[in-house]
């Protein structure tokens, strides 16, 4: 398995992550010609028009990933997933899932963690939901910490939904500001200036497996998914209940601010998203409501510090160097 010595295959075309994805690829020196971009579905061949440029889906076909040596699989399609994940274990190609309903193979992975650890996984890399894997990190700086239980609240963008998404949002705003009537064809109601509870994430379930995968730690997790009116940040708001309390929020500072990933809110003005929008790691908040009560805010751009540049970042770590086992 050399993730460097052939092409490489985004599954899941339509999204703005896989636009990120790619452009970051090309940036570490992967040749354009050499990424092959696949629809999210198994069939024929798919077109996306804009009012800026046409782009052309390759159909999932054996042939066409025959010279794939590295496949990041963003779809959710049940046939297209397996399809590519059988086809992966024969040829021997390298893995990295990172749709939502990932795990079932074997659980998930830190896409932050070296190289040895990622290559000790074997050739299927399934990436946890960004939020869970960085509450999962946050709260490994509890270090010595009790923790019985976290309820959280996660604020979706509008881009969870794709680049439609964002056209949508805009164009219900634009509407209701000239009293017109709203598109809804994506979302299905009302988004601008609402909020909402959504599902366009892991439910509790799947988001508490991933947290407590990450975090290494038996706990049990709440979840409610908001969708809000804006286009790309995602915020996430968790009361971590502590069973012992030892000054938790200078230590975990001094945690978080030793692995240096984050960034640590510590002024009196919390970002703007134009801010929030240039950063590649999320912003995090710490503050104690009470002895037993820890509460954790963070905010991230999950097209500039979601899930590709964290693919992209395990993919650096692995690119050109064998990796041994099979998952």
């Amino acid at each position: 398995m050399n993730p460097e010595s052939r092409y490489v295959a985004l599954i899941g075309a339509g999204s703005l992550e896989v636009l990120e994805l790619k452009l970051r690829l090309v940036e570490m020196g992967v040749e354009e010609s050499a990424i092959l971009v696949f629809g999210p579905k198994l069939g024929t061949w798919e077109m996306s028009v804009d009012d800026d440029a046409a782009a052309i889906y390759l159909p999932l076909d054996e042939e066409l990933l025959s010279k794939v040596g590295t496949v990041f699989l963003f779809t959710s399609d049940a046939q297209a997933r397996q399809f590519v994940l059988d086809w992966a274990q024969r040829a021997g190609a390298l893995v990295l899932d990172l749709s939502l309903q990932t795990g079932a193979r074997g659980g998930w992975c830190n896409p932050l963690a070296d190289e040895d650890t990622l290559r000790s996984r074997g050739a299927l890399l399934s990436l946890p939901a960004p939020a869970a894997l960085f509450l999962g990190l946050a709260l490994n700086a509890l270090e010595g910490q009790e923790i019985p239980s976290v309820d959280c609240h996660l604020f979706l963008p509008a881009s969870v939904r794709g680049e439609a998404g964002v056209d949508e949002l805009f164009q219900q705003s634009v509407s209701l500001l000239n009293f017109k009537a709203l598109p809804t064809e994506i979302f299905g109601r009302q988004v601008a200036f609402n909020l909402f509870p959504s599902e366009a994430q892991p439910g509790d379930e799947v988001f508490g497996d991933q947290v407590r995968c990450i975090s290494n730690r038996h706990l049990s997790m709440t979840l409610v998914s908001m969708q809000t009116p804006v286009f790309h940040n995602t915020g996430l708001s968790s009361l971590v209940h502590l069973q012992t309390a030892a000054d938790p929020e200078r230590r975990m500072r001094a945690v978080l601010k030793k692995q240096g990933y984050f960034h640590l809110f510590s002024g009196e003005r919390w970002p703007s998203p134009a801010e929030v929008g240039q950063l590649e790691s999320p912003i995090l908040g710490v503050r104690r409501l009470r002895d037993d009560v820890l509460w954790i805010w963070m905010l991230f751009d999950n097209v500039k510090a979601g899930m590709a540049p964290l693919a992209a970042r395990a993919f650096k770590s692995l690119r050109g160097k064998p990796a041994g086992g099979q998952s």
